[in-house]
């Protein structure tokens, strides 16, 4: 009986161990300022990277694939992230954190304008969308382009995109987009899963100090602060160069005012 219940067991417990699936892993969060593109493990199982390889486009370049080795060794844990540096800045003793140069061929910078990138899982065959794990495209606007667009529409065939005419909406304020946690399960990925941050815009020219975007006593000790020191952000009216009374009603009643 022994032998039979050890085998029982065994099976139960093969029966509800979490399986590895590549389209797991997810690109999370293109982010402008630090000039870098994180994926993460999404799924409950780990997945090795070995031969997994990145296509990616913009408006010069397309098709630009990886080297077939350049992940190999990495491993993704259940929730760890993967960090694309374009700087190539990654810091050396993090294990998943990747220069974009030791990766092979990369579409160049990573700005606001039309990119797209794909992740495919091996074996890899770039026109088999299929083999796609996960793909991003963003353009400012949103507008559709036709050279960055190269491996859009495989994408949509593997249903890993919803329409291949369709791009997250950037600006040139645009500081990072990001997956939305609760459309990670969920695919074909469209714009609407996304959240694009950006700059805040300042209420008037009373807003000066942090944080943007609300009037409060730091946006008062700062102007006291500037024009003490007959600073340019201190001369709100005429004449201007001369620091007066008349400025400070302006800013009183810019204050006043208040955020739209």
């Amino acid at each position: 009986m022994l032998p039979r219940t050890i085998c029982l067991l065994a099976a139960l417990s093969a029966a509800g161990a979490a399986v590895a699936a590549p389209r797991d892993i997810k690109f999370v969060e293109v982010d402008f300022v630090a000039r870098t593109i994180t994926l993460r493990n999404t799924g409950a199982a780990a997945e090795s990277l070995d031969a997994w390889r990145f296509c990616s486009h913009d408006l010069d370049e397309v098709r630009r694939y990886s080297s077939p080795s350049a992940l190999n060794g990495i491993t993704l844990a259940p929730g760890d992230t993967l960090t694309l540096h374009y700087e190539n800045d990654a810091p050396k003793a993090d294990a998943f954190a990747v220069n974009v140069s030791s990766l092979g061929n990369v579409a160049g910078d990573l700005l606001r304008s039309p990119y797209a990138i794909q992740i495919y899982f091996p074996p890899t065959s770039f026109g088999n969308g299929n083999q796609i794990a996960d793909h991003i495209q963003w353009s400012l606007e949103g507008l559709d382009d036709e050279v960055a667009d190269e491996r859009s529409d495989e994408a949509e065939a593997g249903g890993v995109w919803e329409d291949q005419t369709l791009w997250i909406e950037t600006s040139k304020d645009s500081l990072s987009i990001t997956l939305n946690e609760d459309r990670i399960p969920f695919l074909p990925h469209a714009v609407d899963d996304y959240t694009v941050s950006a700059a805040p815009t300042p209420c008037n020219a009373a807003d000066s100090a942090l944080p943007i975007g609300q009037l409060d006593i730091a946006d008062v000790t700062n102007f006291l602060q500037l024009f003490g020191a007959m600073n340019a952000g201190a001369d709100h009216a005429k004449p201007f160069g001369a620091f007066d009374i008349a400025d400070v009603i302006e800013f009183l009643r810019l204050f006043g005012d208040g955020c739209p």
